[in-house]
C-alpha cells in the first residue's frame, strides 16, 4: 500500500510541475466606463480586448517576504480595439518586455502588471501614452 501511495505521489508531482511550467495565456475584454475629459481618443463604452502571454516559470526577484516583483512573467501583449467604438484610439505598437513590470503585494492584497509598449497612439493632447496598468484588487 505505501509504494502505491509514494508512487501515485511521486505521478502527480510530475504532472503537476509539468502542466504549470510554460507559457499560459489569459485573455481579458473590458468596457471603459470613465473618461477624463482632456483625453479625446477614447469614448466611454469603448472595448478593448488584450491576449497576454506570460511564462509562469519567472521567479521572483524581490527579497521581501510580502511583496513579489517578476521581471521576465510577462512575455507578449496583444491589444485590439472593438471595430463598433465610437473613440478613434487603436492599440497598434509593440510590447517592450524590458520595461514591463509585475508586482504583488500580500500586505495589501493586489497584483499589477505595468505593460509598457513603445509606439501606441496618445490618448490625445498632452496624454501621451505610458503603459497598460492592469491591477487586480
Amino acid at each position: 500500500m505505501s509504494k502505491s501511495l509514494s508512487f501515485a505521489t511521486i505521478v502527480l508531482l510530475l504532472v503537476a510541475q509539468s502542466a504549470f511550467s510554460e507559457i499560459q495565456q489569459l485573455d481579458l475584454s473590458g468596457e471603459v466606463v470613465v473618461v477624463d475629459p482632456e483625453i479625446t481618443a477614447i469614448e466611454v463604452g469603448d472595448r478593448f480586448s488584450f491576449t497576454i502571454t506570460f511564462d509562469d516559470s519567472d521567479i521572483d526577484t524581490n527579497a521581501s517576504l510580502t511583496n513579489g516583483r517578476f521581471l521576465e512573467l510577462i512575455t507578449g501583449l496583444a491589444a485590439q480595439a472593438h471595430p463598433d467604438n465610437d473613440g478613434s484610439w487603436v492599440p497598434t505598437g509593440t510590447f517592450d518586455q524590458s520595461a514591463t513590470n509585475t508586482v504583488t503585494n500580500s500586505s495589501g492584497n493586489n497584483f499589477a502588471w505595468q505593460i509598457r509598449g513603445n509606439g501606441y497612439p496618445d490618448g490625445g493632447p498632452g496624454w501621451t501614452f505610458q503603459d497598460f496598468d492592469l491591477s487586480f484588487q
